[in-house]
């Protein structure tokens, strides 16, 4: 990461969370890691409902799975619902 890399942060609502409380604190949170790193948090949000419909039809989902570090909560189930990491071609 660079200096003047942005931190993106993938959050998932759960679709019965209270929408205006969650907004919120979607705000506080990205002004907080600006304030804490000096970088521009971009904040890419799904409710539980939009990650099962989109699945593996959205790529940033496979990319943070993939390459994405968790923070709270547990990568398992995004990996649950997007099923395994596609191996790259030629490593068989």
């Amino acid at each position: 990461m660079r200096v003047d890399s942005d931190i993106d942060v993938l959050l998932v609502r759960p679709d019965t969370c209270d929408r205006a409380k969650w907004e919120d604190l979607v705000v506080t949170l990205a002004a907080n890691i600006t304030e804490w790193t000096g970088n521009d948090a971009r904040v890419l949000e799904f409710t539980e409902s939009e990650v099962r419909q989109a699945g593996r039809e959205e790529p940033v989902l496979a990319d943070v799975r993939d390459h994405g570090l968790t923070v709270a909560s547990s990568a398992a189930w995004l990996a649950q619902i997007l099923g395994p990491k596609e191996r790259a071609r030629g490593t068989d």
